[in-house]
């Protein structure tokens, strides 16, 4: 996997914050970074490279056979074990690969817990009360 790199400062049409991957390119070798179909710009062309991105920590991701935590879709937690079976590297297939991508894979109950509690929660809350005063608003 690509490293991801956060751009910390705006671009005449990108702005900060924006997610773009390092890529070699082997015809020429090459190496670039990049937002794919948008831009990309030569690592050699950059100057003061630290000054205008920093790497994205990449997210915890359990070992096969270690457990994890998610967050359910009628907001309970539930608890899986990764595993290879039928050579999949995740015992549900597409359904782990859709939780991690979604960053729902917490290496403990508390921490999904904590995620549910004070962010998943209070986000519908805040979604409802505007519903409330400004229906079909969203």
């Amino acid at each position: 996997m690509n490293k991801q790199y956060k751009l910390l400062k705006d671009l005449p049409n990108i702005k900060a914050g924006e997610i773009f991957a390092k890529i070699s390119v082997k015809n020429n070798n090459k190496q670039y970074i990049g937002i794919p179909t948008r831009i990309s710009i030569p690592l050699e062309d950059i100057e003061n490279f630290d000054d205008w991105f920093e790497l994205v920590e990449k997210k915890w991701r359990p070992e096969i056979g270690e457990k994890y935590w998610y967050i359910s879709s009628i907001l309970g937690l539930g608890e899986e074990t990764r595993d290879d079976r039928e050579g999949n590297d995740w015992a549900e297939g597409m359904f782990d690969d859709q939780k991690y991508g979604l960053g729902n894979c917490f290496k403990t109950e508390e921490l999904a817990k904590d995620c549910l509690e004070l962010h998943i929660k209070p986000a519908f809350e805040r979604y409802w009360k505007q519903q409330s005063e400004h229906p079909g608003v969203g």
